[in-house]
């Protein structure tokens, strides 16, 4: 049986209002060789800059307080959109995942209910788990032929932290073989409690893993590392809450036994953090 590999060449946003879009105005040059740099930011004066007028991601923004401006090329990250769920990887470490109750699609705005960003190596507090306490739409375009663009902005940041979090006991297995109906399920103990929820569908990528789960969750393994993170569907027991992986044991072909759990929390439960994110990305 093998695994396939999966390349969802789609990009992600959060965005309370299409407004939002010339938040996201830093210069941003990409050559023909795929090489980028970022200038200076100037809001809505640069029309290259949101949406690029070719493929890749822009973010700016604070974050916790410090100013972050990032390129990643459209070579270096990947996106897995799964129903109610549209997660992105990018840069080193970079994550934003958010869940819905609707179905998120190209050029057609979609209501988010739970937003979750992990900033990569290349910007400040890098590694660091945060949410967004008030998530709106997911807005789609696309303004230049041959790309599609998508905006976004995280504007009610908190922070849950770095893994690992306040230690629990839990223990769960998990299959991930795409041409396997039967193999769809992660299930165990997480917490003391029974924890179950169906896996739909995702993408390996360099490092490991990621996979939607049903109802808005996220089960991300970096197996190059052995360690990876849990975000728990909406509608279970803890809904949405971060939950850090302490370990990741192979025992067959593509499953796996997720132990060493600490949990991080939820966007209730996390304090403030000072800033907002804006993105603009085309593909």
């Amino acid at each position: 049986m093998t695994y396939s590999k999966l390349f969802f060449r789609t990009i992600l946003g959060f965005t309370a209002l299409a407004s939002a879009l010339p938040a996201c105005g830093g210069k941003v040059v990409v050559d023909a060789t795929g090489s980028a740099t970022t200038g200076s930011s100037s809001t809505g004066s640069n029309p290259d800059a949101c949406p690029p007028s070719t493929p890749g991601i822009f973010l700016e923004g604070t974050i916790d307080g410090a100013k972050n401006s990032l390129l990643t090329p459209f070579d270096d990250f990947s996106a897995n959109a799964q129903s109610t769920t549209f997660t992105m990887v990018f840069g080193s470490g970079g994550r934003l995942h958010f869940s819905g109750q609707e179905d998120f699609g190209v050029e057609t705005p979609a209501a988010s209910t739970g937003a979750w960003l992990r900033p990569p190596t290349a910007m400040a507090s890098s590694g660091i788990w945060f949410c967004d306490a008030a998530p709106g739409l997911v807005s789609f375009d696309k303004p230049i032929p041959g790309l599609i663009s998508a905006s976004a902005t995280l504007s009610t940041l908190r922070k849950l932290g770095a893994c690992p979090g306040n230690p629990i006991y839990g223990a769960l297995s998990v299959c991930l073989a795409i041409d396997d109906p039967s193999c769809s399920v992660l299930s165990g103990t997480l917490g003391g409690n029974p924890f179950k929820a169906a896996t739909t569908q995702g993408i390996n990528f360099p490092g490991g893993y990621l996979w939607s789960l049903a109802d808005g969750g996220l089960m991300d393994l970096e197996s190059d590392k052995g360690t990876g993170t849990l975000i728990t569907p909406a509608g279970g027991a803890d809904g949405g809450a971060v939950y850090c992986i302490g370990t990741i044991e192979t025992t067959g072909d593509h499953a796996f036994e997720l132990t060493g759990f600490s949990r991080l929390g939820t966007c209730a439960e996390a304090g403030a953090a000072a800033g907002s994110i804006a993105m603009c990305a085309s593909y």
